[in-house]
């Protein structure tokens, strides 16, 4: 550690005192006090007042946020200084501040701080560049961290083998994809037929390869407005919105010819099996919920399974011999 003596000309390495006045710098030395930090003193205890504004001569200090013993969030370097926020809006600090190397810190009292704004129009205009850089960081910081819990939201609707929409989609989201469409909407529930057997004979990697390729292939027949999810197992939901009976009819129709044509191959490349769907096909209505429409949908789908599968059965319509 150097001698425990500072000179203005120390002080000019301060972005904040670099262009002030040297009798106002002289002023400064002759209020400052040099406090001389083995590691881990704390600096800047959270919630301590009065607030200090202190500049790092030589040394390390640590920026922890739970405690003075938590993780570091950010290190100060010499050059640097901390507490200007408290100073400014009289708030205590909401952070800790330690010593993580020996440091040599010049500390201002609160008078001395504001005395500098009063007197010192170069430090005023520093300190503004300093906040406004603060700012324009944390704003960055914000932005990442809005952008990241939205792709974390994303990826909590998502399922992790297909990659459509999952059960969680269709319980949270579906109510108001339906609300979007004035309640006009289609609701497809199918199901992969015999999807136990190929798995018992093929294998559950086939099976895997099986429900990528039928999502891809349901995905590639629909409108960008048009959602797949998958509801679980072998079973999807495509929701139509704003799709009326006759549409959605001939889309249903459409899916499962898409898929009884399908050639699948497995990710190491061999050829799968053909594969078929049966689909049970529903309406929403003005005060139908959710539920009841996924409910629908899935009494038809019975009903298709029930006739033979490979089929696509109205709710409410009446079963064709």
């Amino acid at each position: 550690m150097a001698p425990a003596t500072v000179e203005i000309g120390d002080l000019r390495a301060f972005a904040l005192l670099q262009d002030v006045e040297p009798h106002i710098l002289r002023a400064l030395l002759e209020a400052a006090d040099l406090q001389v930090l083995e590691p881990g003193t704390v600096l800047i205890q959270c919630g301590q007042m009065p607030p200090r504004l202190h500049f790092l001569l030589e040394g390390s200090l640590a920026v922890r946020l739970e405690s003075a013993q938590s993780e570091n969030v950010a290190l100060v370097g010499p050059g640097e200084s901390v507490g200007e926020l408290s100073i400014l809006d009289g708030n205590p600090p909401c952070a800790w501040v330690v010593a993580a190397l020996p440091c040599r810190v010049l500390s201002l009292e609160e008078d001395t701080a504001w005395a500098l704004t009063r007197d010192s129009h170069a430090f005023c205009l520093a300190l503004l560049r300093k906040l406004s850089e603060r700012l324009r960081a944390n704003n960055i910081t914000v932005e990442t961290s809005v952008r990241q819990r939205r792709q974390a939201e994303e990826a909590a609707l998502l399922d992790g083998l297909t990659g459509v929409r999952n059960r969680r989609w269709i319980e949270e989201q579906l109510p108001g994809l339906a609300s979007e469409s004035n309640d006009t909407m289609a609701l497809a529930l199918l199901d992969i037929d015999h999807f136990k057997r190929f798995n018992d004979t093929y294998g559950h990697q086939a099976g895997d390869d099986v429900l990528v390729g039928v999502a891809r292939a349901l995905e590639g027949q629909l409108r960008p407005s048009d959602v797949v999810a998958r509801y679980g197992g072998e079973e999807f939901v495509v929701a139509l919105p704003g799709e009326g009976a006759e549409g959605a009819s001939i889309v249903a129709e459409r899916l499962r010819r898409s898929i009884a044509a399908l050639a699948l191959q497995s990710r190491d490349g061999h050829s799968l099996p053909p594969i078929t769907i049966s689909i049970g096909l529903a309406f929403q209505q003005p005060g139908l919920a959710c539920g009841a429409l996924v409910a629908a949908a899935d009494q038809a789908l019975y009903q298709a399974k029930e006739g033979g599968r490979n089929r696509v059965v109205v709710a409410g319509a009446p079963l064709l011999a």
